[in-house]
């Protein structure tokens, strides 16, 4: 399902929606095209179950993924992040998640962005996916999100996240 992020579509530049469902339904995307097409198809055609944390190649030019696996945190202890160069593909592999979502345009800037690490840093306040196994969203990057964050009793979460130059779009 193709969503805005947070309340209405206020800050957001380019007409992109944030993307949120199940890998079942990846299908509905390709006609995204370009590096969407190639990151969730990359997702979908692999068994992810034996996989270290750590970062690899995918095949594609420019495309590259993250393996990851942390214990989720309070919301107070979460940060907002945005990216320019990149979009992000969070796939749950294993446990619950909840995301905040916010245009950036609605947040105040809480660490400017640094090109190295590709991500400034935000205060304020959105709106809450949350995600389980099977689970995708796609972060463009208007899209501020807060990932980490606790639901319901909280536990360790696995995930993919396919990072995709903008260039690729």
């Amino acid at each position: 399902m193709l969503k805005p992020s947070g309340a209405g579509s206020a800050g957001r530049k380019g007409g992109r929606l944030m993307i949120v469902d199940g890998i079942g339904n990846i299908g509905i995307y390709r006609s995204l095209g370009g590096g969407i097409r190639a990151g969730l198809d990359y997702l979908a055609g692999r068994d992810f179950a034996g996989w270290t944390q750590g970062r690899y190649g995918t095949g594609t030019e420019g495309l590259y993924t993250l393996v990851q696996e942390y214990r989720t945190k309070p919301r107070a202890e979460g940060v907002w992040e945005s990216h320019r160069k990149y979009v992000d593909i969070q796939f749950l592999l294993e446990g619950t998640e909840a995301i905040d979502v916010a245009p950036v345009g609605t947040l105040a800037v809480a660490s400017a962005y640094e090109e190295g690490r590709d991500a400034a840093l935000y205060d304020g306040e959105g709106g809450t996916l949350v995600l389980h196994a099977g689970d995708f969203a796609v972060f463009y990057p208007d899209d501020a999100h807060r990932p980490g964050l606790t639901a319901g009793d909280g536990g360790i979460v696995r995930k993919v996240v396919v990072k995709v130059p903008v260039e690729a779009l």
